[in-house]
């Protein structure tokens, strides 16, 4: 499941029909009394939509909801830049999708992801097979139930966004046994993901991706500096607005 609608996941799928087809086998699942869960793996033309497919998940009667974290081999690790996102920005969208597909009863877990990014959700984490480490993970008492990061995303990002933490107790979950994990992937990637010119980043197709506006601010207007956002925000600074003067009688 890639998806909220059709749109979204046979963008990620590339097969037309796609989303039907597994609406139907959904359907067929339920009448024969059998439990289905579905697994999304988070991409970054996705991760902004990961509560539709929440909502979608629970009007369809499915057992249980996994987000899974990209690993980058196969198609992930050949347009590695195209697929693959950023801990800092999609995890927040995720953690916020399984807060409210719990809160509506659906089953969710994560996994993939390192424990130390999930702070309370944490205990909705699932093995998975350990990746990689960076230093700040030597001495993390959560590292014996971590997956750590893929080897090709700490080379290219580094390790700003792990930290140690505690130890992770994961709470009971007999449904999440039904997640038995991928299957061998086929990696004939090389273990180096060059670092893209960014021009050539800035324009990597991406699902919804807002192109930015050529034409808002004309030639020769000077440019304004923090304090403008200041007094247009000042409640982002801590400070009330002024208050007109109120006049007499």
């Amino acid at each position: 499941m890639l998806g909220g609608d059709a749109t979204v996941h046979e963008y990620h799928s590339g097969v037309p029909g796609s989303f039907a087809a597994l609406e139907q086998a959904l359907g067929k699942a339920r009448a024969l009394e059998l439990t289905a869960v579905a697994t999304t793996v988070v991409t970054r033309s996705n991760f902004r939509s990961l509560e539709p497919i929440a909502q979608w998940l629970s009007r369809a009667g499915a057992g249980a909801w996994c987000l899974g974290w990209p690993s980058a081999a196969g198609g992930a690790g050949s347009q590695f830049d195209r697929v693959v996102p950023r801990l800092g920005l999609a995890l927040p969208f995720a953690l916020r999708a399984l807060d409210r597909a719990r809160r509506e009863g659906l089953p969710t877990f994560i996994a993939g992801a390192p424990v130390c990014a999930l702070g309370p959700y944490a205990r909705f984490s699932l093995a998975a097979p350990e990746r990689d480490f960076g230093d700040k993970c030597q001495g993390c008492a959560a590292k014996a139930t971590c997956p750590g990061v893929d080897t090709r995303y700490l080379r290219r990002f580094g390790e700003e966004e792990l930290k140690a933490v505690a130890p992770v107790e994961r709470a009971p979950a007999p449904v999440s046994a039904l997640f038995v994990g991928t299957g061998e992937l086929f990696d004939n990637q090389p273990a180096e993901v060059p670092q893209p010119p960014v021009a050539v980043r800035l324009q990597l197709k991406e699902l919804g991706k807002v192109r930015p506006a050529s034409a808002e601010v004309k030639t020769g207007v000077p440019k304004k500096s923090g304090e403008s956002l200041k007094e247009i925000f000042p409640a982002l600074f801590g400070e009330a607005p002024e208050k007109p003067p109120v006049k007499p009688g």
